[in-house]
């Protein structure tokens, strides 16, 4: 099982410190360490309001990952003073996103916020606002969780394009299940196109098998069929289940196997 990544893709893999390319917006000290004290307490109103408090995380973690090492080191100092006081769930998301290489911090986070998720009864909010953890949590079994998860209560919906960039990135093949998931209940064109073109650049049984269970649908059905043939092995396994299946690409199956 491999990845292919493409500079596309790299470029939109939300930055960690000393982790690729280091890019964000340069920001004092003080600044930095006022915003991890400010993301801690962002907590997301109803509706895309929890895109709106991801992508000011995202801010913050970028200018975290390219700041000089003192300055660094002066707001995670900042954020390790607040960490045990933080009960809520959010916030110690907050944290947990904007330091992702502190380890513990996205496992506790990320496993609290399952175990929230599949309580939760009807409104989620403000939980919603906990996918961002899809691109922090390095645990393979975290990840996938969480994505099921989001996948089950329809939130994925919430999740930023570079977070889906991301999960590739922090557990490389092991993401396929869950973008299998995903894409499975993808809420519009643009969330099936970007987990579509993610599980696109794992060469594994997993992703050929969800790609090609997505092949009736349009916005995915180019980006499967490159894959499909670029991988032809994979994807005579792939094909031969989806086809003797009774779905929409049950019959875009049969044609595609019997043109390997």
């Amino acid at each position: 099982m491999t990845v292919h990544w493409t500079d596309e893709a790299r470029a939109k893999v939300i930055a960690r410190r000393g982790h690729g390319e280091a890019r964000g917006e340069k920001m004092a000290k003080a600044k930095l360490v006022a915003g991890v004290k400010l993301a801690a307490k962002d907590v997301p109103g109803t509706g895309y309001e929890a895109n709106q408090v991801e992508f000011r995380w995202e801010q913050l973690r970028g200018a975290l990952a390219c700041a000089p090492k003192a300055d660094y080191e002066a707001a995670l100092d900042a954020a390790r003073a607040m960490w045990p006081k933080q009960t809520d769930l959010v916030p110690r998301c907050a944290l947990a996103f904007a330091f992702p290489d502190e380890a513990d911090w996205a496992e506790s986070a990320t496993r609290a916020l399952v175990d929230q998720i599949k309580k939760q009864k009807g409104k989620i909010s403000p939980y919603e606002v906990g996918v961002a953890m899809l691109g922090a949590v390095a645990v393979p079994e975290l990840q996938t969780a969480l994505a099921k998860a989001a996948a089950a209560k329809r939130i994925a919906i919430y999740a930023l394009t570079n977070q889906i960039a991301t999960m590739v990135d922090l557990t490389g093949d092991a993401a396929a299940e869950g973008l299998a998931a995903l894409l499975a209940t993808a809420p519009s064109n643009d969330h099936k196109s970007t987990y579509a073109e993610a599980l696109a650049m794992i060469e594994s049984e997993t992703a050929a098998l969800a790609l090609a269970g997505a092949l009736a649908q349009k916005t995915v059905m180019p980006i499967a069929k490159a894959y499909l043939e670029q991988f032809p092995t994979l994807a005579k396994s792939a094909l031969g289940k989806i086809a003797k299946g009774s779905t929409t690409s049950a019959p875009i199956a049969s044609q595609m196997l019997r043109a390997l």
